[in-house]
């Protein structure tokens, strides 16, 4: 007769191995399961975004209450937090208040088209404007004010300013950098015009990653200074080009940059809307001769068309 083990004995090895597949599971799988369902909850979507704004709009014009950190050095300085701070007022407290803006910007910044984008930007225009501005640098070099807000205050300071220096919104119509080095280039001996350029613009000459701006809105007197941005780029670029020395390989790269800002506006400048079609034309006649500036140039130099 075959001899057959006791059950206990014979399946303690695969019960041994069922619990601990069971415990794998429940110490690992699990966790990561509800975590992946969880992280859903932790994903900046636009709703949350704008219940942040919300919050910060809420609190940015909200005098009161206030909890100012403010030497009085007469009685001149007995004064509102608003007539104190025009920029920064509201939030209980300034430093609040000026990562209350923070906040503001980074959102716009990470989604321009939020639905409480115009009441941001209006907030932004007030109180980020010359004249709040200047009464802040006013305040923070008076008297007795050197340890004011600092550390903290003066951090979250250097944060916004720094994300709206990063921040490529919108209405500009000429760049700062490429016009200075436009204007450069005419006054600086040939000798020295690309030593500065490649110290002063040192990815442009590699090719960079400048991109034509995208204009959204045509109609938006704003939004349309965009492709004055486009076509004032491919002026600037084109003078470039048109100054670097024979065989200078990146002429060609320069132009073909140039090219792609001016085609990306110079269809539009006639769109039917006549917040960009009272300037536009001017701003691309300006272009365009400095392009035929830069085909005579190469021409001179024994490049021709590449």
């Amino acid at each position: 007769m075959a001899r057959s083990l006791p059950v206990g004995r014979a399946s303690f090895p695969g019960v041994l191995l069922v619990l601990l597949v069971l415990v794998v599971f429940v110490v690992l799988v699990l966790p990561a399961s509800s975590a992946a369902l969880a992280a859903d909850d932790l994903v900046l979507d636009r709703a949350s975004a704008g219940r942040f704004a919300a919050i910060a709009l809420g609190c940015a014009e909200r005098e009161f209450p206030n909890k100012p950190d403010h030497v009085l050095n007469d009685a001149a300085d007995a004064r509102p937090p608003a007539a104190l701070h025009p920029a920064f007022y509201g939030c209980f407290d300034w430093h609040s208040a000026v990562h209350g803006h923070w906040l503001l910007v980074r959102l716009l910044r990470l989604d321009p088209g939020l639905p409480e984008a115009p009441r941001v930007r209006a907030l932004l225009d007030r109180h980020l404007a010359e004249g709040p501005i200047a009464a802040e640098v006013a305040y923070l070099g008076a008297p007795n004010r050197k340890s004011f807000e600092r550390t903290y205050g003066w951090a979250w300071l250097l944060k916004l300013d720094a994300e709206l220096r990063a921040w490529d919104d919108g209405e500009d119509f000429l760049s700062p950098a490429l016009e200075e080095a436009a204007l450069m280039v005419r006054v600086l001996p040939a000798a020295e015009r690309r030593r500065w350029l490649k110290r002063f613009l040192p990815g442009l000459l590699r090719g960079g990653d400048l991109v034509p701006a995208v204009v959204s809105d045509r109609t938006d007197p704003k939004i349309v200074h965009l492709d004055g941005l486009n076509l004032s780029r491919a002026r600037c670029l084109y003078a470039l080009a048109a100054v670097l020395g024979p065989g200078d390989r990146a002429a060609v790269p320069l132009r073909r940059l140039g090219d792609a800002h001016a085609r990306a506006s110079l269809p539009h400048i006639a769109s039917g809307s006549y917040e960009g079609e009272h300037w536009l034309a001017t701003f691309a006649l300006h272009m365009l001769d400095a392009r035929a500036a830069l085909e005579r140039a190469m021409a001179a130099r024994g490049e021709g068309s590449r």
